[in-house]
């Protein structure tokens, strides 16, 4: 995947996927799918969600691959966590975990993902009183262009389908182009069910 980061005002655009020539011939303007008012807690932005109707909070985590939820947050929702024996994830604390939980309907803004599954997180302050339930990262935001507006505390969706470089909306003074490049660690996605988005 090819992410290309687009500054202006105060805003981040992330378009992630690379576009073929062929679907520029087909391209359309860019399509604002969903837009969320994201919640100050402090340094950290928390972002609302429904996950199987029940409203939540999630922290927006940048610099995550893959989102996850709290095993104290998937046990007062009456979720059952499943081991995943081949697959481990150590956080940035060094705490790792093999649990993963399924989901049957995720909600955020206007997005419906039914039958998504989270990594499960057992940290040592899973037990405290944490404003959000995990985390949202990369793997579900990837499936659209994403602006993050801290200025304006907005997430904005965007649909991938649009010309090459057609991501402005505001005219800015200035304009730069930084291009990176996304090393999958698999090319197995069965367990994201990245589909169903």
């Amino acid at each position: 995947m090819r992410l290309q980061v687009v500054l202006g005002s105060l805003a981040i655009l992330l378009p992630c996927f690379v576009q073929s020539p062929a679907w520029a011939e087909d391209c359309g303007p860019l399509k604002q799918i969903t837009s969320i008012d994201m919640v100050p807690q402090g340094p950290r932005m928390l972002v609302p969600v429904t996950i199987n109707g029940i409203p939540k909070e999630m922290l927006l985590n940048t610099a995550g691959g893959i989102s996850n939820l709290q095993k104290g947050a998937v046990e007062a929702m009456g979720l059952h966590a499943i081991d995943a024996s081949r697959v481990k994830m150590l956080d940035s604390a060094g705490n790792a975990t093999q649990l993963y939980v399924g989901v049957d309907d995720f909600t955020v803004g206007t997005i419906h993902a039914p039958h998504l599954q989270f990594v499960v997180t057992d940290a040592a302050n899973a037990n405290a009183n944490l404003p959000f339930v995990g985390s949202l990262a990369g793997d579900i935001m990837s499936q659209y262009d994403v602006e993050m507006d801290f200025a304006a505390r907005k997430l904005n969706f965007f649909s991938k389908d649009h010309c090459p470089g057609h991501v402005l909306y505001w005219n800015p003074a200035a304009v730069a182009v930084v291009p990176i490049t996304f090393d999958a660690p698999t090319a197995n996605d069965s367990r994201t069910a990245f589909a169903a988005m």
